[in-house]
């Protein structure tokens, strides 16, 4: 009940609160952040105090949103670190899933916070984090009751509508009067089929960059295929298939997201050091997994491309964390 009435307060402060009554003006008050903060408070000014407002109630959607998401985690997590043992690779996996929706969404109020939403990268996160909260908004409506239906539904539904908004108000401006839904959906659309193609752009690109780009690209390749394969027949139920979807199609976007980053250069921004992060907090335990067999699923080629990639993620952290201490 303590989750269900602290999420449910919040959201009523963020999203009920008429804008009348000033919700955006507290943030005037607050200090400016430090370059080291995850999540900066510094604003840069808008035009007018409805979107001001606007970006208020993205950026508080997220915030409470991946909050939730968090207490999912921990109520998930905590029970694996008693009596000394060492966790299941099954409850590593299980407790790992709201991280993902948790950290896109705290990128995603970081972004709208800092006026970047119009970014490529920050609209796909936005409708893949969009897409990945209905199989579990599904589930909690079919297959869960009482608090957990509540909280998990609660949550997911945040997600969503914060989702929704950061991709519109990217796409078409805080003031929503430029462009039109359909043109920018279009544009994203050719902009990801483009981006998939092995040859695309490579011409262009510094052959150092090379590697890095194959083999998120490859990566993305693969993960897309394991997505689409729980569209088959398949003992496990669909539910479980969907969820396990919801999960694995917001990881392509995030492989797609990282190989774009490569071929521009820009893996050593915060964003992708920080998605590279969630690569192998997310990609290991489903590695362990599928190797060890104890799930559902036992398949050790997959595994072992799930801790190829988790790997990844691992080299290409260290990498720009090295590299950071050598600029000092």
């Amino acid at each position: 009940m303590m989750f269900l009435a602290l999420v449910l307060a919040l959201a009523v402060a963020v999203f009920l609160l008429p804008s009348a009554a000033g919700f955006h003006a507290p943030l005037a008050l607050q200090s400016k952040a430090t370059s080291k903060t995850f999540v900066s408070f510094a604003l840069p000014p808008l035009s007018s105090p409805k979107e001001e407002t606007r970006r208020t109630r993205v950026v508080a959607g997220h915030s409470v949103a991946a909050a939730g998401h968090l207490l999912q985690f921990s109520r998930l997590a905590l029970p694996l670190l008693r009596g000394g043992k060492v966790p299941s690779p099954a409850g590593l996996y299980i407790a790992s899933t709201p991280l993902l929706p948790a950290v896109v969404g705290l990128l995603l109020a970081e972004a709208a916070r800092e006026d970047r939403l119009a970014s490529f990268t920050y609209r796909r996160l936005s409708l893949s984090l969009a897409l990945s909260v209905l199989p579990p908004l599904a589930f909690a409506a079919t297959r869960l009751s009482g608090v957990a239906r509540a909280s998990v539904l609660l949550t997911s539904l945040l997600t969503l509508v914060a989702a929704l908004k950061s991709w519109a108000y990217g796409a078409r401006g805080w003031s929503l009067s430029t462009s039109t839904y359909l043109k920018e959906l279009a544009a994203g659309a050719r902009q990801i089929l483009a981006g998939l193609l092995p040859g695309y752009n490579s011409l262009k690109l510094n052959p150092a960059r090379w590697p890095s780009s194959a083999a998120y690209l490859l990566s993305a390749y693969f993960l897309i295929f394991v997505t689409l394969q729980n569209l088959l027949p398949s003992p496990a139920p669909l539910a479980i298939r969907a969820w396990r979807m919801s999960r694995l199609q917001l990881l392509s976007t995030i492989a797609f997201c990282l190989k774009d980053a490569a071929d521009r250069g820009r893996l050593a921004g915060s964003t992708f050091v920080r998605l590279n992060a969630l690569l192998v907090v997310t990609s290991a335990p489903y590695a362990w997994v599928l190797v060890s067999g104890v799930g559902p699923i036992s398949n050790p080629l997959w595994g072992a491309a799930f801790g190829a990639i988790a790997g990844l993620g691992a080299v290409q952290c260290l990498r720009q964390v090295l590299a950071k201490k050598l600029q000092q």
